[in-house]
């Protein structure tokens, strides 16, 4: 193979992954962004549900490690990274075995919503995210979850938050 193959090769890897990311991004946000206008519409009283029961089983849970992680305010988007992740259907619900440099879905559903949830107060820090409106810098840290936390300090010294560009 010539090097002007492995280089297309690698391109196009890199355009797949980067194509990809962005999609599960804008889900997420989306989710997110829906989650919030349906606060502002019926206050903060209303129950909140993800519209799969399959990850819905789970909330209590997350909302106890939320807690745990100062960042109470933010179980639902914890519930929209678990319903993008897996929809609640493999027991690495978060998909973070990873991040603790294991094997992929190696992680029993009690270690994985401490792990996940641990890792996205963490992110969530690390981008400097203000509050549950904080899109912008809500976006970053979605996108340290999905890459990991370099990638959060070099869209930090790049553009300052997550960009399409970077």
């Amino acid at each position: 193979m010539t090097g002007h193959k492995k280089i297309k090769i690698i391109l196009s890897s890199t355009c797949c992954l980067i194509l990809l990311t962005g999609l599960l991004l804008m889900e997420i946000s989306s989710a997110f962004i829906d989650r919030q206008k349906q606060l502002l519409l019926f206050g903060k009283s209303q129950q909140s549900r993800v519209s799969d029961a399959e990850v819905e089983q789970y909330r209590s849970a997350v909302r106890f490690q939320a807690e745990q992680n100062g960042i109470g305010d933010y179980v639902d988007l914890c519930m929209a990274i678990m319903m993008q992740e897996s929809g609640g259907k493999s027991r690495d619900v978060f998909q973070c075995s990873e991040s603790l440099g294991l094997p992929v879905n190696s992680l029993d559903t009690t270690t994985s919503i401490a792990q996940g949830v641990k890792v996205i107060a963490t992110r969530l820090a690390e981008a400097g995210v203000s509050n549950p409106e904080d899109l912008v810098n809500i976006k970053t840290a979605l996108q340290g979850y999905n890459f990991g936390g370099a990638y959060i300090r070099y869209a930090m010294s790049k553009d300052g938050h997550w960009t399409q560009a970077n």
